[in-house]
This record gives C-alpha cells, sequence and structure tokens, in this order.
C-alpha cells in the first residue's frame, strides 16, 4: 500500500510511533526535572545503595564506559576499581564522570541505565510525575479504539520511557504502547532506524506514522519512507521557513505541522501531503497547480498588507493578493510542465524547456513587498531602483508568458491567467 491511501480503518497508516521529548511531554519535564535530579541526588543514591550488585553492574558499565573514553582521548574523569580500599573515593570518581558526561549533553548507554535507575527510585516515592501535554491521552484512547498500535522511539533508554508513562500525572499508561525503542535499534537521525523499527513491528513504512519535534528526526523518517508530522509545542526550536505555518518544509517535501495531537486526526489529508509530492502522477500535477494558486493567495495576502502602507490596507491587501497569486499561476504553469516532461508524460524541444525555465525563475524571484507605489513602479528601474519591483517583475513574468505561449503552439490551449478561483485543467 502506498504513503497515504487510506485503510479500511479511515486512517492512512496502520501505526504511530511517538518522540517523548517536545512532543508527548515538555522539554522542561526533561531539562527542569529528571537531569537536575540525578546532579542533585547522584551522590545520595550511590551511599545509599552501593551495595546493590544492580548498582554495581551499573558502575561497572560506567567504568568501562571510562576507560574508552579515554582511549579515544577524550578527557573523561577515571573511575577507581570497584576493590579500591576508599569507598568514598570510588563514590567519588563515579559522581565526576557523571557529571562531565551530563556536561557534555551525552546519551550513551550506561550514563542512561544509571539515569534510569535512579529515575525508578524516585517515581516509585512519588518524588517525580511524568508530564504529558494534555492532548495526548486523548489521542491514545482515539488511536486504541481505532485499532492503531502505538511505539515510542526516544534517545531515553527504554527504562526511562516506561517510568514516564507508568509514573505518569494521567497515571500508569503503559497498557496503550505495543512497544518501545531507544538508541540500542539505532540513532533517531538515521534513516536505517527507521527502517529497522518498520521491520520489528511488522508494518510496512507507508503505513506507519512519526511524530517528532525534530527536524532531523522527521528528514530521516522521510528517507525511510514513514509518514511524518511535527510537533509544535512551547519552547521547541524554531521551524524552518514556510509558506504557511501549517507546514514546514524538510527535505524539500512540505510536512504537516500540529500543535495538539487532536489536529493529527483533524488533518488527515495533510498528513499525506510529503508524499503526494513526491508521487508526480496525472492527478498530482493537477494538484501542483493548485498548490501554487494556494501559495500565491497567501503571498498575495501578505504582500497587500505590506503595499497596504501605501495604497490604504483594503486596497493594499486586495492588490497585492491579485499580483501575487498571478506569479503563482506562472510559476505552478511552468512547474507543472517541467515536472511532468521530467516524468516522461510529454516531450519538450529545447526552445519549450528554455522558455518554461525562464518563465518559472522570474515568477519564483517575485518579491514579498513593493517600496513603490503602482505610479512609480513603471519607472523603478529608471529612477535608479534595483530592479525588484512587484509590477515591473509581473511585467516581465506576463512578457514571458507570451514568449511560452508560442514556444509552445497549441499545447496551451487556452490557457491564460484568471483572477478567479477555478481549477484549470493541463493539457496532455
Amino acid at each position: 500500500m502506498e504513503n497515504g491511501e487510506i485503510g479500511q480503518d479511515g486512517l492512512p497508516y496502520e501505526a504511530v510511533v511517538l518522540d517523548i521529548e517536545g512532543t508527548t511531554t515538555p522539554i522542561t519535564f526533561v531539562h527542569d526535572i529528571l537531569f537536575p535530579y540525578i546532579r542533585n541526588n547522584v551522590q545520595q543514591f550511590l551511599e545509599a545503595h552501593w551495595a546493590s550488585p544492580v548498582l554495581q553492574e551499573k558502575v561497572a558499565a560506567l567504568r568501562d564506559q571510562a576507560m574508552t573514553d579515554i582511549d579515544a582521548g577524550l578527557d573523561a574523569p577515571a573511575i577507581l576499581d570497584g576493590k579500591h580500599p576508599a569507598v568514598g573515593a570510588v563514590q567519588a570518581s563515579v559522581i565526576a564522570n557523571v557529571l562531565w558526561q551530563m556536561d557534555q549533553d551525552r546519551k550513551i548507554g550506561p550514563l542512561k541505565s544509571l539515569q534510569g535507575y535512579m529515575w525508578r527510585t524516585a517515581y516509585e516515592n512519588g518524588e517525580v510525575k511524568g508530564a504529558l501535554y494534555k492532548d495526548v491521552v486523548p489521542a491514545l484512547n482515539r488511536w486504541k479504539k481505532a485499532g492503531v498500535d502505538i511505539y515510542i522511539y526516544s534517545s531515553g533508554s527504554v527504562e526511562a520511557q516506561k517510568l514516564l508513562f507508568g509514573w505518569s500525572e494521567e497515571g500508569d499508561l503503559l497498557p496503550f504502547f505495543s512497544g518501545h525503542f531507544d538508541t540500542s535499534i539505532g540513532m533517531k537521525v538515521e534513516k536505517a532506524s527507521y527502517s529497522r523499527i518498520a521491520k520489528k513491528i511488522g508494518k510496512a513504512p507507508e503505513r506507519i506514522i512519526f511524530v517528532s519535534d525534530n527536524i532531523k528526526e522527521i528528514a530521516a523518517a522521510i528517507e525511510a519512507k514513514f509518514l511524518v508530522v511535527i510537533a509544535s509545542r512551547p519552547g521547541n526550536a524554531p521551524l524552518p521557513p514556510s509558506p504557511s505555518a501549517a507546514t514546514a518544509m524538510v527535505n524539500e517535501r512540505p510536512v504537516a505541522v500540529v500543535k495538539t495531537f487532536s489536529e493529527i486526526f483533524e488533518r488527515p489529508s495533510d498528513i499525506t501531503l510529503t508524499y503526494r509530492q513526491g508521487a508526480f502522477n496525472m492527478d498530482d500535477l493537477i494538484h501542483l497547480e493548485t498548490m501554487f494558486e494556494e501559495l500565491g493567495h497567501e503571498d498575495g495576502l501578505r504582500d497587500g498588507i505590506q503595499s497596504g502602507h501605501l495604497e490604504g490596507r483594503l486596497a493594499g491587501v486586495e492588490h497585492g493578493f491579485n499580483l501575487a497569486l498571478e506569479a503563482g499561476y506562472y510559476s505552478g504553469l511552468a512547474e507543472s510542465w517541467l515536472k511532468a516532461a521530467d516524468k516522461g508524460l510529454i516531450a519538450l524541444s529545447d526552445r519549450q524547456r528554455k522558455s518554461l525555465t525562464a518563465l518559472q525563475s522570474i515568477a519564483a524571484s517575485f518579491p514579498m513587498s513593493n517600496m513603490y507605489t503602482e505610479a512609480e513602479a513603471g519607472d523603478a528601474e529608471d529612477i535608479g531602483g534595483d530592479g525588484n519591483d512587484p509590477m515591473a517583475m509581473l511585467q516581465r513574468a506576463r512578457a514571458r508568458f507570451k514568449v511560452v505561449r508560442s514556444a509552445m503552439g497549441g499545447l496551451l490551449g487556452d490557457q491564460q491567467f484568471s483572477s478567479e478561483k477555478k481549477s484549470r485543467g493541463l493539457n496532455f
């Protein structure tokens, strides 16, 4: 089944894989609660549990890691041998190494294992409860009722994941999950990790949706053919610039951006947008032109607001809207024909391809602001302007469109720009 096809359950996916930090849980919980707990309690914890075989096993793993780091030339504090007569000195060396690793923001296994062990005590004692966004549990319930398998994939250890959801503010949520993954299956910014997850859970990657706030993770999941959604939560890193607040561009593909999990259910078509752009069939060509029209609407609105300081807000919005809409039409038309040729749907002569490429370049450079009134626009270049005036650029695009019509012969039929919003078919 291809990316985005609707299954019998009415959803374009059969499994969901969730990130934690910045997705299900505020970033502040990890950095303001969990990590400080380790720093503030590691000495007391070591002293209280030093005789525990479990703790000694984790200290031994830290000691081995420290030796590996030192051999690699890192400035890692060494951990004294467990047979050293001064127990306090051994504990002090463990503390120094743990704090050094945390200062480096390392995600290494032995460190995460000790942290998870300490956090378990904190959760069980009620000192810490897993924090979640309010929209998470309702989404888990909806997925579960729809028969969607739910997984967690986080840089935090599986043990830490289970503690957070098992001792959460909303109670024990572990029954919702079909499985947990950490970096033992691979780094989250690597395509292979997501391919392994798909194989592990027995689902085609095209039927799995991955939700994360991290753009690099989203990019890796796209390479593995996962459906993807970006979680935009308060305090998360800024997203790349995009023509729409509802999407972000990742690997030159639009990806849906949601502020709450409820939007994942409310905007199913946006979830599949990433791959509708990539699978370029006839329907997608028509969709591409429509998309450029819609972008033209948005760009026109922005241009209108900016030029409204000169022409009056209402008149400026309307005028800028129409200018950018027309530029969007030329860009969409040129893009559609060029993509169709690249996909072998039509054959273009050198002259036709050059004229379409020139039109696309001019339309794409249409400016997002205007320093001149319409009366001044025609004289922009003559009065020492930089030639980046919207009216002047649009006149160039119109002139180039005439050249395209001539080069394309009868292929374009009666296609021409109209300010009325309607669908326009492509004649190939």
